[in-house]
């Protein structure tokens, strides 16, 4: 048993899952206790055999009986008609396609007395099916194309792309893959638009099942996971455990064996547990060959053996035929040749027995491969004549007795249908010539207005939308100027005030003690000269490094400063900075370290990074009471660089924290020794690691100290 795609969607019989069916089942019975009209009674009893169809075959018999029983009474075109054609698919699902056929047949006639087109479409469909079963691929394209002829594809467009996937299995069949993917993809495109995920599963997995017979096999994956993933949405137990034999078999070609099992044992789990006979089947054969592929024929056989049996059981003849086959050949592998030959004389003679002469080639190929290794090599050499012989001539000898088959069924049907017609037109030709020309008036005066009107529309629209562009452009470009002037307005705002502020304080210390040297100078009092030039030097250094800072800012905030990449020794720019802020740790007796491990290379603009790195230095030597220490560290993270400033300082409270690097410049507190800051640093410290490709952060404890680190790429480049 091959890989098979999920037979014709059937839109009548919605069973989409075993609690599905359950559920409607459930309901079906408690509407028919409550019914009154015999009429609606028979409804009912051929829906619920329907519901059956799929869960339990011989509960879809026993209803559609009892409604049998009550059409005896009771007898009506519409009804009678249902009858037919639920007792059709009954049929079908039990593999007696020849009763099916007739039955629908019998169905059809009903049906076309009362005009029902969609039932029409439905019914053919089935009977399209039931050929295709049969391998009478002809009469299968010809019953599919009736079903098609009166559907209108937009106002039937489920049936519609029903018919399309079902057809393409028929192509598929033939051997017309390229056909049969357009078909698919036809009616895949109309399930999605419809939203039918049920319909959705099953052309998808048969898209992948396409893909599997061409040798495609990790699409073929793809497909069927995404089929799968529908069907177990959905709970659609039958249709999943199609998808789970058909990726076992995806992977079998690919050679990994326990993938293959995995999802064969899972459909296995799901056939046994639902009752779906046929499946079991199914798997149990696909067991046989993944075990026989893997060379544990032990296994395989016992598969086989399971499958064989069960085929036989269920009249599934072809089920057979696959089995005695692959039995054949686990058992030539195992060097049983006498039993290898019985089981495939066996398999061959069902063939001679039910026609499948498609099975012909296989069959003599592993016959030959058998005589062969056993050393009978006449045997072997006249079933490789036979297999030569059978492939060439196969297709042409099938073709010409479907041909042949078909041509006389053709003729009926296409006299009956001729014949109905010519009826109708003799009773409805004059008022036909009538509405005709009534029509072709309407439409002509119908199709001016809109064309006129569509002009007008069109016109009005495409001048409203170029309007419409025109003041977009125009307000997106009055917003960005707003903003650009909100900014540069903030932005001198900012820097007015803290040259007001900030600059006033170091400026009067500056004048403060110039002033004391000069009036010490003038009265020859040399005894405080030391004193107040070092504390006239310490102001004049803070007053740098806050003008230093304010002309960075300013030109980070005009956009006018772009990172320069290059290469340099961090350990050695780390030292830099340490000799230029050495007086200021000298005066406060702080152990400052470099941890930064020698000839450390990063890609960074060095200039921003030292502002960074002394900004934070410099924070840390601020808030660090005098003999604490201080670390400068580097360490690798992923990608980045992690550089980090640990202090034994004061700490910080954790609401002061969250203003850190908030976005507003000018928060600043007293160092431990009374020291006063602008704010800026911080910015700036978060400002150009941003720049940098980085972002700062802080990890601190009231009274224990803080960590204050930022990240950069180790690999950057001027862009």
């Amino acid at each position: 048993m091959k890989v098979v795609k999920l037979f014709g969607i059937i839109l009548l019989l919605l069973i989409s899952s075993s609690n599905y069916a359950d559920t409607k089942i459930d309901s079906i019975k408690s509407n028919i206790s409550k019914s009154i009209n015999d009429e609606e009674k028979i409804l009912l009893l051929l829906d619920l055999a329907s519901s059956y169809v799929d869960v339990n075959t011989d509960s879809a018999k026993y209803y559609v009986n009892l409604a049998q029983i009550n059409l005896l009474s009771n007898p009506g075109i519409y009804t009678s008609a249902y009858y037919y054609h639920v007792k059709g698919v009954i049929y079908n699902k039990s593999f007696k396609n020849d009763s099916a056929i007739l039955f629908l047949k019998t169905s059809y006639s009903l049906y076309n007395e009362i005009d029902s087109i969609k039932d029409i479409a439905r019914v053919n469909n089935l009977i399209a099916t039931c050929f295709n079963d049969l391998i009478i691929y002809d009469s299968a394209i010809y019953y599919y194309n009736l079903s098609f002829a009166r559907l209108d594809s937009i106002k039937h467009s489920s049936l519609y792309a029903a018919n399309l996937n079902n057809i393409a299995n028929v192509y598929d069949n033939l051997g017309d893959k390229k056909k049969a993917l357009d078909y698919y993809i036809r009616a895949l495109t109309i399930f999605k638009e419809l939203n039918q995920e049920v319909n959705v599963a099953i052309t998808t997995n048969n898209i992948g099942v396409i893909n599997l017979d061409i040798g495609n096999y990790y699409n073929s994956i793809k497909y069927l996971d995404e089929a799968a993933e529908l069907n177990l949405k959905n709970g659609n137990n039958f249709n999943l455990c199609l998808n789970y034999n058909s990726l076992g078999s995806a992977y079998k070609e690919l050679a990994q064996f326990d993938k293959a099992l995995q999802y064969t044992i899972l459909a296995m789990e799901i056939a046994v547990k639902s009752n779906f006979e046929y499946l079991e089947a199914q798997s149990s054969h696909n067991l046989g060959t993944i075990y026989k592929d893997n060379k544990e024929y032990d296994m395989a056989i016992s598969h086989l053996q399971k499958s064989l049996d069960m085929c036989n059981q269920l009249d599934i003849t072809k089920g057979e035929i696959y089995n005695l086959i692959n039995l054949g050949e686990a058992y030539t592998n195992q060097k049983k040749f006498e039993i290898s030959e019985e089981h495939l004389l066996a398999g061959l003679e069902l063939c001679r027995q039910t026609d499948f002469s498609v099975h012909y080639e296989e069959v003599y190929d592993a016959l030959m491969k058998n005589y062969q290794a056993w050393g009978k090599y006449r045997e072997a050499f006249n079933y490789y004549q036979k297999y030569v012989s059978i492939r060439d001539s196969l297709t042409n000898v099938l073709r010409e007795k479907e041909l042949n088959e078909i041509q006389t069924k053709y003729e009926t049907e296409q006299k009956e249908i001729e014949n109905q017609k010519l009826k109708s037109q003799n009773e409805l030709q004059e008022m036909t010539i009538f509405r005709q020309r009534l029509l072709v008036i309407v439409t002509v005066f119908v199709a001016l207005v809109a064309i006129a009107l569509l002009v007008m529309l069109f016109t009005v629209r495409k001048k409203r939308k170029e309007r419409i562009a025109l003041l977009q452009a125009k307000n997106k470009l009055i917003r960005e100027k707003s903003e650009q002037l909100n900014r540069t307005i903030q932005t001198k705002d900012q820097l007015f005030s803290i040259i007001a502020h900030d600059l006033r304080s170091p400026f009067g210390s500056l004048m403060g003690f110039s002033a004391l040297l000069t009036e010490e100078a003038e009265a020859n009092n040399f005894d405080n000269t030391l004193l107040y030039a070092q504390q006239l030097n310490s102001a004049t250094a803070s007053t740098f490094e806050l003008l230093d800072n304010l002309l960075n800012w300013s030109r980070s905030q005009q956009d006018n400063l772009k990172p320069s990449i290059a290469k340099i020794d961090l350990n050695t720019t780390v030292n830099e900075i340490i000799r230029a802020l050495q007086e200021k740790v000298d005066e406060k007796q702080i152990k400052l370290l470099n941890l930064v491990i020698e000839e450390t290379i990063i890609s960074t603009d060095k200039n921003m990074i030292m502002v960074v790195i002394r900004n934070l230095i410099s924070n840390a030597i601020k808030f660090t009471p005098k003999k604490g220490q201080i670390n400068v560290g580097a360490k690798k993270d992923g990608g980045n660089t992690v550089i980090s400033i640990q202090d034994s300082g004061v700490g910080i409270e954790p609401d002061i924290q969250k203003k850190l690097f908030s976005g507003t410049p000018g928060y600043t507190t007293r160092g431990t020794e009374k020291e006063q800051g602008s704010g800026l640093g911080l910015m700036l410290v978060k400002d150009f690691a941003e720049r940098l490709g980085g972002t700062v952060w802080v990890k601190s404890q009231p009274g224990k100290g803080s960590t204050f680190s930022f990240s950069i790429p180790q690999n950057q480049t001027n862009k």
